[in-house]
């Protein structure tokens, strides 16, 4: 369910060097700092990493229809928990701003290179996820040989509910390239 590694290194211009990729919406929101730590740990002279993640809009208020709408992608299932593939998510993006994650790169030996908006290209990701879980015969099939019919519809819906999310703003997602200098 992640980007194409390749188009992340391309993007992230790291291609001589190791680039490592983080999807931090799967996260416990309370292991967020513990987590970042460790990543920037991990980052050896002249590596880099990409974080990404998803924050709810600043104007979505915490019991705004619009914050309820995201709360749908980011609970626990009340089906079945072997159904769906999209079950690690967490509700960290419900309580994480792209500042909180900006703190914490900050310090250290580590380097922020490049923040950006991925709203766009993430809903099309999504969008184009759904169309092959749908239209490609092959990732079809072994995908409700995985989930069952429920969980291939449920993957289905989450996908297309989350691309909207991020295509009206309600939803956002970022991308932070951070680099180890020394």
């Amino acid at each position: 369910m992640h980007h194409d590694i390749e188009t992340l290194i391309d993007n992230c211009n790291c291609i001589e060097f190791e680039c490592m990729y983080f999807d931090l919406d799967c996260l416990q929101y309370l292991d967020l700092s513990k987590e970042v730590i460790r990543i920037k740990q991990q980052l050896m002279p002249k590596s880099s990493a990409i974080l990404e993640f998803s924050c709810l809009s600043p104007e979505a208020g915490p019991l705004s229809f619009e914050c309820m709408a995201c709360t749908i992608l980011f609970s626990p299932y009340i089906v079945n928990v072997r159904l769906g593939k999209r079950k690690n998510r967490t509700t960290m993006p419900l309580f994480t701003k792209v500042q909180d994650i900006v703190a914490l790169l900050s310090t250290g030996t580590s380097l922020i290179e490049n923040i950006a908006n991925v709203s766009r290209e993430h809903a099309r990701f999504l969008c184009a996820m759904e169309g092959d879980l749908c239209y490609n015969r092959d990732i079809r099939q072994e995908h409700i040989a995985q989930v069952g019919l429920v969980g291939w519809r449920e993957d289905r819906l989450l996908l297309l509910w989350e691309a909207s999310l991020l295509l009206s703003g309600v939803l956002t997602r970022w991308r932070i390239n951070v680099r180890r200098e020394e």
